[in-house]
């Protein structure tokens, strides 16, 4: 009975560290005029988030745009005008 009350307790921790939501889908794109443009991702009609990330995996991005991708991020930043996100990893969402 123990063991069994163990594993609900653990199942529900581990349930809740995990409910929050640490990616966006949506659409690979470039925002701003140049030079001064960064890589996006498109959510839906209104809701664009810019990517924070290295060079190299800004280039890689910029060769991807028009794709419809899942970017799994490590914190998101809104404390400016533009929703910045911490770029984790990607993958190409097959639809």
């Amino acid at each position: 009975m123990k063991s069994i009350l163990a594993l609900l307790i653990m199942m529900g921790i581990f349930e809740g560290c995990s409910a929050g939501k640490k990616y966006v889908e949506g659409t690979i794109c470039k925002v701003g005029n140049e030079p001064f443009t960064e890589m996006a991702i498109q959510v839906d009609a209104y809701t664009i988030y810019t990517i924070t990330a290295d060079k190299k995996i800004l280039n890689e991005l910029e060769k991807q745009q028009g794709y419809r991708m899942k970017i799994f991020y490590s914190k998101i930043d809104s404390s400016a005008g533009t929703k910045k996100i911490v770029f984790k990893t990607s993958e190409v969402i097959n639809e």
